[in-house]
C-alpha cells in the first residue's frame, strides 16, 4: 500500500535515520509502532476485524492493528533501515493462539522480535521490551513455530533486557530492594525476576516486615527466568 509506504518513510526518516547503528534503529521502530498503534482488542471482540487490521495501513495510518499487521509494519521499517527482517508465524499461549511476528539480523546473528507482546503495561505505559532481540530458547517458552522456516536465533548480544534491564536473582536481592525503596522513599520500582516460577506472597511480605510500606501491587510479564516486575509501592 503506498499510503502506508509513504508514511513509513516519513516515520523512519523523523524517528529512526538518525539513530547510529542497526541496533538502535530496531528499538526506534519497535518503541515507534508500540507508541503510536493500539492492538485492536474491541475489534476482535466485536468480530469486527477488517483487512485493514492485518496490514502496514492499519499500523502506519489508521493507529490500529492485530500481530500480523504489527509484524508487516516493523518488517516495512526494517525494509526502509535495509535491515534483514523476515515475518514468523505461529502460536502463542496455552490455547495455541495464531501469532505473527518477526526475526531480524544483526551482526550476521538472527533474533526474535514480537513488537505486539511488548506493548507496554495499561497503568504505566512502560514498554516491556522482554521480546526485543531474544533467541530460539527464550521465545519458544510461550511461542511455537515451524523452525525448518527460520534461521536459528542463538545470540544473546543484541537481547535489550540483558542489555539495559536489572536482573534480579534471589529473594534476598529482593528484600534488599524493597528496603533500599522504603529508605528512599521510593513508590515505583521494576525488575527483572530470573527465578523459575513468580515471586510468591510469602517473599513480599517478608521483604515489606519492617518497614514503612504498607502494601504493594505490581504487573507481572514473561515467561520463566525472564518476568517483568513493575511494582507500586504503597506507604
Amino acid at each position: 500500500d503506498l499510503e502506508a509506504f509513504n508514511e513509513a518513510t516519513r516515520i523512519y526518516n523523523l524517528y529512526i535515520k538518525s539513530c547510529d547503528n542497526d541496533f538502535k534503529k530496531a528499538v526506534a521502530a519497535h518503541d515507534y509502532i508500540i507508541r503510536n498503534c493500539i492492538y485492536n482488542v474491541e475489534a476482535i471482540d466485536n468480530d469486527e476485524l477488517t483487512d485493514d487490521d492485518f496490514s502496514e495501513y492499519g499500523v502506519f495510518v489508521k493507529g490500529r492493528a492485530v500481530c500480523e499487521g504489527y509484524a508487516k509494519a516493523y518488517k516495512m521499517l526494517m525494509d526502509i533501515a535495509d535491515i534483514d527482517c523476515i515475518i514468523v508465524t505461529g502460536t502463542v499461549g496455552e490455547n495455541d493462539i495464531s501469532h505473527a511476528w518477526n526475526m531480524i539480523k544483526l551482526d550476521n546473528s538472527w533474533y526474535h522480535v514480537d513488537v505486539t507482546y511488548d506493548d507496554p503495561n495499561p497503568e504505566t505505559k512502560e514498554i516491556v521490551y522482554l521480546y526485543m532481540n531474544i533467541t530460539d530458547e527464550i521465545i519458544e517458552k510461550d511461542h511455537k513455530w515451524n523452525k525448518k522456516n527460520t534461521p536459528e536465533a542463538n545470540d544473546t548480544k543484541y537481547d535489550y533486557v540483558k542489555i539495559n534491564k536489572s536482573f534480579c536473582n534471589s529473594t534476598e536481592e529482593i528484600e534488599e530492594i524493597i528496603k533500599k525503596c522504603d529508605k528512599d522513599k521510593k513508590t515505583n520500582i521494576s525488575f527483572i525476576w530470573s527465578g523459575e516460577d513468580e515471586i510468591e506472597e510469602a517473599v513480599w511480605k517478608r521483604a515489606l516486615k519492617n518497614t514503612e510500606i504498607s502494601n504493594l501491587s505490581f504487573s507481572c510479564f514473561g515467561v520463566d527466568g525472564r518476568r517483568l516486575y513493575i511494582i507500586k509501592l504503597i506507604y
